[in-house]
């Protein structure tokens, strides 16, 4: 999540070391940020990639792939 610089040592996942790529497959939800009750999903994921600077009509195009992947 790069909240803290390492200054010693590694992080590994599976086995290998962390790296950007790694970065973009993490996620992470802090506990006092709730989801809004009267938006529905798509408008929350919507809402945070604005936050972030994505584009919006990729977002919403990927949004079904990231949606199949949390139903498996």
């Amino acid at each position: 999540m790069n909240f803290l610089k390492l200054d010693q040592g590694t992080i590994t996942i599976a086995g290998q070391p962390l790296d950007e790529k790694s970065l973009d497959q993490i996620g992470f939800l802090l506990e006092e940020r709730g989801l809004y009750l009267d938006m529905t999903i798509k408008e929350q994921v919507l809402y945070f990639a604005s936050l972030h600077g994505f584009d919006l009509k990729i977002a919403a195009a990927d949004l079904p792939l990231w949606m199949n992947r949390l139903s498996v």
